[in-house]
């Protein structure tokens, strides 16, 4: 687990929100629909593989690839048992 998570965890912190929203426009290659798509998928997975009890929210909100972008990445967070 990330040292950062652990800390987060340590003080209290059960709930977290996680965001990936396309803030990085002019990085194409980070910002990806398919980078996109296995962060939320993957990272809530990361999180919780030694704190099973922490819940975590995804922000779903990508105007650049539309609606149907945003289902996929509903899709990808639910993969990821947010």
């Amino acid at each position: 687990m990330c040292i950062y998570n652990k800390k987060i965890y340590e003080i209290g912190y059960k709930i977290l929100e996680i965001d990936f929203c396309p803030s990085l426009k002019n990085e194409k290659i980070i910002m990806g629909k398919e980078n996109i798509l296995r962060w939320y998928s993957e990272i809530p997975l990361f999180i919780k593989k030694e704190t099973q009890d922490v819940y975590i929210f995804p922000k779903i909100l990508n105007l650049d690839y539309g609606v149907n972008f945003q289902l996929k990445m509903i899709e990808s967070a639910i993969k990821g048992k947010v």
